[in-house]
């Protein structure tokens, strides 16, 4: 009873509620199917796949990158999942929110190391675990690789800050290891070395701020040039990234806009994931692509995204938590921000998984460095559990193709491929007098 009480069991007590709380949060999709978007591509219809975990799957799996772009890890526990439970969609469901609720207590492991304090980090993991705009990713069997790739990445962040306090030279190998099994689940890992700075500058506070320009210069030069190795891999598959998904035409649907108006959905793209984050209401699986946002849209984004980050700057001495937060979020969502535009969506919920992160450690530092601390982590509290209960609501939606493609359909506009698969639902189902208006609203659409 003793060490129940004691800081380190309190500590064990809560990474267990979080990670038995987020599987609760998450039972309901165990009775859950299989979708017609992308989860037949992926499973369902994949002979690869299907035949589960064989010599030749495997080689096809490490050496294939002709649907977008290579990711063998995220095929291999696809694979795994036929093994154990077949085409039973719940079994692949589970695996994958048992993985976000590791990925929950990794990130509680990475709070302890922020704020050497539990409820700070509990909050902050709590947040992420419970928020609806990352249902996407966990609900959606296609989606294994955001959950996937989000394991490596966090494990990559403790092992390099478990190498600040540790001089031996296993942490950066084991940092570098896990850059490339997460670049292995999904390339959107590619920024990790850019967070891997943020980090030295806080938490780790290896940067001098109080001393002059040179010696900031001189650190921060350090702290970059350190990781080389690991800059060299993100160019490298940046590269080829870039080329597999040119090869498999994945940029085909944004060939027609023009500089100027991708530019303007990357601003707009970046004040609606900040929304979302802040305001998750009417998630959809699909938002359609914009060719070009109304100028005050853009304006209003502009001017939010700039002020945001000329505020950081100016504060980068007395408030480096607020920097590193909010460059996090920044600059983890380049990859997909829509720069080098991927797809026909202008943008997409599970593209936040890893980059609001950056929001929440920013947030949950505030709070904890505010006057009347244990109010505004009080507050926090609250927040989160209206966050379980909300995402609560946004996993029911995912239960089949008709309920996550009628949500779609029922808080965006002119939603072609939510109608269109919606459509394709009902057929299936021999519906044809359902699927007929929405075929009809497609064909007029398009």
């Amino acid at each position: 009873m003793e060490w129940i009480r004691s800081e380190q069991g309190r500590r064990y007590a809560l990474g267990f509620m979080l990670f038995l709380g987020t599987l609760q949060l998450y039972l309901p999709v165990r009775n859950y199917s299989f979708i017609n978007y992308d989860d037949g591509l992926f499973v369902y219809q994949n002979p690869h796949v299907l035949g589960g975990l064989t010599i030749d799957g495997l080689k096809w799996a490490f050496t294939s990158h002709d649907i977008d772009y290579w990711r063998p890890l995220s095929w291999v526990s696809h694979m795994i999942d036929v093994e154990l439970f077949g085409l039973n969609a719940g079994g692949h469901h589970v695996t994958s929110a048992v993985i976000h609720a590791a990925n929950a207590v990794l990130l509680f492991l990475f709070g302890l190391a922020v704020w050497s304090r539990a409820t700070p980090a509990f909050l902050c993991a709590a947040i992420f675990a419970w928020h609806p705009v990352h249902v996407e990713s966990v609900a959606w069997v296609a989606e294994r690789k955001d959950v996937l790739c989000g394991f490596f990445w966090l494990a990559a962040l403790l092992a390099h800050v478990r190498g600040r306090q540790d001089s031996r030279g296993f942490w950066p190998g084991m940092t570098a290891l896990c850059f490339v099994l997460g670049i292995m689940s999904k390339p959107m890992i590619v920024t990790l070395p850019f967070q891997l700075v943020l980090l030295d500058l806080w938490p780790l506070k290896r940067v001098r701020f109080g001393e002059g320009v040179g010696e900031i210069r001189a650190d921060l030069w350090r702290c970059i040039r350190e990781k080389w190795l690991l800059f060299l891999i993100t160019f490298g598959v940046c590269v080829w990234t870039y080329l597999a998904q040119r090869e498999a035409n994945a940029m085909a649907a944004a060939a027609s806009m023009g500089p100027a108006d991708r530019l303007g959905n990357v601003l707009v793209s970046y004040a609606r994931y900040l929304g979302n984050i802040f305001w998750p209401r009417d998630l959809a699986v699909f938002y359609p692509l914009v060719p070009r946002w109304p100028l005050d849209r853009v304006f209003g984004a502009g001017v939010l995204i700039l002020t945001a980050s000329a505020f950081v700057v100016a504060r980068l001495r007395t408030a480096p938590q607020l920097f590193a937060g909010w460059f996090w979020f920044v600059g983890t969502l380049v990859p997909v921000i829509g720069i080098v535009h991927v797809g026909g969506q202008s943008m997409a919920d599970r593209y936040t998984y890893l980059p609001a992160i950056g929001i929440y450690l920013a947030v949950v530092s505030l709070a904890t460095a505010a006057a009347g601390s244990r109010r505004w982590l009080a507050v926090l509290g609250v927040g989160a559990g209206l966050l379980f209960v909300s995402a609560s609501r946004q996993i029911r939606t995912w239960e089949n193709g008709i309920t996550v493609f009628s949500r779609a359909i029922s808080v965006t506009e002119d939603n072609w491929l939510a109608m269109n698969n919606l459509a394709n639902n009902h057929a299936a189902q021999g519906d044809w007098a359902a699927a007929a208006p929405w075929f009809e609203k497609v064909a007029v659409l398009n």
